[in-house]
Parts: structure tokens; C-alpha cells; sequence
């Protein structure tokens, strides 16, 4: 009965961007100003190489970094060029989530420098 209250998972996300976005402009950020946003998904280790390859192709600049060996999930950082309106970050995530969960994976944050304090 009450299932259309609770927000959904692609919510819930935009809630906490909006939250960090907040945090980020209190400490004097220009949200307005293009920067480089690393976002970080987790994929499983056998489709690092195909999700790398998706994230190139549509535009985004992705690094796999190391992981331990017995680690299930390999940590990719996908950097983007974007400011950070909500709806910037929102479609960056969108679409970065929606790549990652292609390739059995799943996102798992972002961060930003605070530019212009």
C-alpha cells in the first residue's frame, strides 16, 4: 500500500548527490565551473576489459586500478568532465551506473575538488 512512498534506488542516489553537492558548495565551490569528477564502479574481474571499452565509447575516461588478488570486484575510476549542477552529476551517474551494471557491475560514488574557494 505505502511501496509509492519509498523512494527507489535511482532516487535515493540523486538524494545523497544532491546532499554531497550541497556539503561541497557550503566550502566555497563554484558548482558552475567544468572539472574532472572521478566516479568509481566495481565490475567483476572477467568484464573489466569490456566495461573499459563501453566507458570509452561514450566518452568517459576509465583507469582499472589494482586489486587484491582474491578480490571479487576490481575497482575502475571513471573520470568525467562536468560541473556540478545536480543535473549534471545525475546524468554522469546515470549513465556511468546503467554501463556498469551492463557488465554485472555496480557504481559506488564520486568525488570532485572544490574548485574556486
Amino acid at each position: 500500500m505505502y511501496q509509492s512512498l519509498i523512494p527507489d534506488d535511482d532516487q535515493m542516489a540523486a538524494h545523497q548527490d544532491i546532499v554531497l553537492i550541497s556539503q561541497i558548495a557550503q566550502a566555497g565551490d563554484q558548482l558552475e565551473q567544468e572539472r574532472q569528477v572521478t566516479h568509481v564502479v566495481l565490475v567483476p574481474p572477467e568484464a573489466v576489459d569490456e566495461t573499459v571499452a563501453a566507458f570509452k565509447a561514450a566518452g568517459f575516461a576509465p583507469t582499472p586500478l589494482e586489486s587484491e588478488e582474491d578480490s571479487e570486484l576490481v575497482t575502475v575510476e571513471v573520470n568525467a568532465t562536468h560541473n556540478l549542477m545536480p543535473e549534471n552529476v545525475v546524468e554522469a551517474r546515470q549513465t556511468i551506473t546503467a554501463i556498469a551494471e551492463q557488465h554485472g557491475g555496480g557504481y559506488d560514488g564520486w568525488e570532485s575538488p572544490i574548485v574556486g574557494a
